[in-house]
This record gives structure tokens, C-alpha cells and sequence, in this order.
């Protein structure tokens, strides 16, 4: 809390973090966190400040918590760090709510992961992307801007439209696009495929949906979109030239 701010940024632009707690005396004695925007401030890095009076107030969390429940806290607080405190009222560590992502869905690439091929497109203007794409890149490679929910990837939408672990298969409709799982990978998923659906099979996709299913002593063929989500209505994004 007493280091000046210019030399909290200096650190900082060796580290790949954007938050970082902010202590007085001992780990057991946090009393917020800064966010490295505010350190390489010109305003705040030219005047005398210490670190701790820049500091916000952090959401302390009990290190028992669920993962669920904590994920719902940190997004009622509009936080993506938290203080995880021991039995005792000291401190047991930080989470992030990418580390609370992550235990759910798998691992989250971003800019400091290995840059890997995350997008492939096909001709025809199908587009084939990786499950761990966040909501913000997912809508620059293909123009589709997904409510925001307790999620902050694809795999993550999925999930919460399937209501379950997706299996490869699985088909989701966003106005005028379909998503299918192409592969899971250590129970998440992999890569999707996007692709533009005629106005008359999306409709046809939601008729099949609705329907009840055929009684057990019946001959009918099973439904081959059981693997359907309801189609999702979400306004299209568009875009000039």
C-alpha cells in the first residue's frame, strides 16, 4: 500500500496481470485491489501517490464457497477479482472469475496463451472457431453478438442453451446462423462450426422442437434434431462495407 505509483507501474509492465491486490503489512491484511490502467496513468504516475490510495474496495469471498455461487457474486459485484479468506479471516488467495470459468469449461486462452489457428474459413461463409473464443472476439470473426449471461465464452453459451455438458453434434440457432459442436476436448468444447441457415430450415428446426415426442410403443422414427436448442433470438449485428 506505501509503494509509490510510479514504481507499482514499473512492475506491472513486466507482469502479464491487469489486477493486482493491494496489501498493508502482510497477505493477511488486503485492503482492495488496483487496476493497472490506474497505475500507467500519466495523471496518477506524475504526482506522489501511493499505491493504496488507489485502491478499490475488493469482494471478499470465504474460501468454502461454491464455484457457482461465487460466479454469481463477482457478477452481482460487476468484479472479476476476489479475496478468498480462510477460516481463520486470513488470506487463502485471489480468484479471478476466469479461474472459476476455467474449472467449469477448461482452460481460457488469451493474449499471453500460445497464439494458436482459432479460426478457419471455409468457402460458402462457413466459419469454424474455437470453443473458448470470448463473446467479444466470437462477434468480431463472425458478426453475431450473444446475450451476455454466466459466461464469458462460446463453450460457456452452449452449455447454457443445451443446459448440459455438449456433446459433438449438438446444434444451437442464433437468427440466421447455426452452431454445431464439432469436437470435445477434456469435456469442453472444441471447435464449432458457424454456418448461415435459410429462413425456412431454421423455422423448421423450432417446429421439430416443439413437438411432443412419439409415445414408446409407437413406430415413429426418433426426432434427428433431439440435439436441437432452441433457436435464440438475438439482434443481428451489422456492419458497414
Amino acid at each position: 500500500a506505501n509503494t509509490p505509483v510510479y514504481k507499482a507501474a514499473r512492475e506491472a509492465l513486466t507482469q502479464p496481470h491487469s489486477r493486482y491486490p493491494v496489501i498493508r503489512g502482510s497477505a493477511d491484511d488486503v485492503i482492495g485491489f488496483v487496476h493497472v490502467r490506474d497505475l500507467l496513468s500519466p495523471d496518477m504516475v506524475e504526482r506522489s501517490l501511493r499505491v493504496g490510495e488507489l485502491a478499490r474496495e475488493a469482494l471478499v469471498l470465504p474460501w468454502t464457497r461454491p464455484i457457482l455461487a461465487a460466479l454469481a457474486d463477482m457478477r452481482r459485484e460487476g468484479t472479476h477479482l476476489a479475496i478468498v479468506a480462510d477460516e481463520y479471516g486470513g488470506t487463502a488467495g485471489i480468484v479471478t472469475m476466469e479461474d472459476l470459468v476455467e474449472e467449469l469449461i477448461g482452460d481460457i486462452k488469451d493474449e499471453y496463451d500460445i497464439d494458436e489457428a482459432m479460426t478457419t474459413r471455409h468457402r460458402g461463409g462457413d466459419v469454424e472457431v474455437d470453443g473458448l473464443l470470448n463473446l467479444d472476439d466470437f462477434e468480431d470473426e463472425t458478426g453475431i453478438e450473444l446475450p451476455e449471461g454466466p459466461y464469458e465464452t462460446l463453450a460457456g453459451f452452449l452449455m447454457a442453451q443445451l443446459g448440459r455438458l455438449p456433446v459433438p453434434g449438438d446444434t444451437v440457432d442464433v437468427t440466421g446462423r447455426r452452431m454445431v459442436v464439432r469436437d470435445i476436448e477434456n469435456r469442453r468444447v472444441g471447435r464449432v462450426l458457424v454456418s448461415v441457415v435459410a429462413a425456412g430450415a431454421a423455422d423448421s428446426t423450432e417446429r421439430r422442437a416443439a413437438e411432443p415426442e412419439p409415445d414408446a410403443g409407437s413406430d415413429a422414427e426418433p426426432d434427428a434434431d433431439a440435439n436441437v436448442a432452441p433457436p435464440v433470438d438475438v439482434e443481428p449485428d451489422v456492419r458497414a462495407g
